[in-house]
């Protein structure tokens, strides 16, 4: 898929009978760990996201460079699993999200979000998400093979500097 219409109209269209991985324990046990590991980061930074979401006058966790860490994140723990498919990306994306940030509750609201990922985002080297995209795939690695909580997010959130909207 070449446009960023594609990719919506594909991914809204998902169902269930397209997701068999869903019912899959593994699966939502992946999701789980993910969520626990960056849950910790959360609630250690708490005061940290709290300032940082005052001061940009909305959730840190509901920006660019956030959503591309936690892309990246769940993109390499995805890789290191047999979930390696756009779909389960998406599907664990959303959900690492949604619990994250509490914006939504349907997985289907990330599509034209995560069709921007799959066109653009993802080829700028110099846009937020991509930067945090980045940290999350290192950290992920890192976490991988140390088993030790990981900081990134909240690394990101100190020293990045974040343009004026």
């Amino acid at each position: 898929m070449d446009t960023a219409k594609e990719w919506e109209n594909y991914l809204f269209n998902l169902k269930d009978g397209d997701l068999p991985f869903l019912n899959d324990e593994k699966f939502t046990g992946l999701i789980k760990t993910i969520i626990d590991v960056l849950s910790i980061q959360t609630t250690v930074g708490k005061f940290n996201i709290d300032e940082k979401s005052k001061e940009l006058g909305s959730n840190f966790l509901d920006t660019d460079l956030s959503y591309g860490y936690i892309y990246g994140f769940c993109d390499a723990i995805s890789r290191s699993s047999k979930y390696t498919g756009v779909k389960e990306i998406f599907v664990i994306w959303t959900n690492v999200v949604r619990h994250l940030t509490k914006v939504t509750n349907n997985v289907k609201e990330f599509s034209p979000y995560f069709s921007l990922i799959q066109t653009k985002f993802i080829k700028d080297k110099k846009s937020e998400f991509y930067k945090g995209c980045e940290v999350g795939g290192r950290d992920a690695v890192d976490w991988l093979k140390s088993g030790e909580s990981v900081l990134g997010l909240l690394i990101l959130l100190e020293t990045h500097k974040f343009k004026k909207k």
